[in-house]
């Protein structure tokens, strides 16, 4: 639930939670430990999700989230400027890349899409 939901639901208003936020340590760590809580709570339910219907793109999703260096999806780009140029073959190098990747992905959908019927 976000912050503006749950003033509501309790009845103050959001300029009050944040003063009350800056001014009472107390506060603040209930405010912090209710949205851990709400977090695990979310976290468990979407696991609960994704085991009911033992679909591996729950966890490979997960995994992205949580380790995005390791099984995030990569994007770079390379780009090279010099100053003879007016940036024409720049923006045209990036399209091309930008190309090649979203080939790239199509490509792994349909691979993926194929294993899945079989």
């Amino acid at each position: 639930m976000s912050i503006d939901a749950s003033c509501t639901q309790a009845g103050v208003g959001r300029r009050t939670h944040y003063d009350w936020l800056e001014k009472d340590d107390a506060y603040e760590e209930e405010v912090n430990a209710a949205i851990g809580f709400s977090e695990a709570v979310m976290l468990s339910r979407l696991d609960r999700c994704i085991d009911d219907k033992m679909d591996w793109r729950g966890w490979a999703w997960r995994l992205s989230k949580r380790f995005p260096d390791k099984y995030g999806d990569l994007k770079t780009l390379d780009l090279n400027v010099s100053k003879q140029s007016d940036g024409s073959q720049e923006v045209l190098s990036m399209m091309k890349q930008l190309e090649e990747q979203f080939q790239n992905k199509e490509s792994l959908t349909s691979s993926r899409e194929n294993l899945e019927e079989s």
